[in-house]
């Protein structure tokens, strides 16, 4: 469907569209007020990723052994980080024990 069709369709007036970060993890990461030429973020909830903006990607087969990754970033940087699954794990495992009637505080 067109920009045209649904303005014809709808009535509504034209509004710009704007791209934002990929996920909300990127979002953070470009908000950041970092000052300095070199820093690193750790950014956590449901898992974990830690990494740094960069300008460029790391492809070594070091950087392939230890899992991280490149992505795209805010402004075309690249972030290069690492997932981790933080907690989740032993979240999703205590809330199967209280179902089990296993909680053991």
């Amino acid at each position: 469907m067109h920009a045209r069709s649904v303005i014809a369709d709808t009535g509504l007036p034209p509004v710009p569209i704007i791209a934002t970060a990929s996920h909300d993890t990127a979002a953070a990461i470009a908000a950041v007020p970092a000052t300095a030429e070199r820093w690193a973020f750790l950014s956590s909830g449901m898992w974990s990723m830690v990494g740094a903006e960069l300008e460029a990607p790391i492809l070594t087969e070091q950087a392939r052994e230890h899992g991280f990754a490149n992505e795209g970033g805010v402004g075309g940087t690249v972030r290069f980080i690492h997932n981790n699954l933080n907690l989740w794990l032993l979240q999703a495992c205590q809330k199967a024990w209280r179902r089990q009637g296993q909680d053991n505080g």
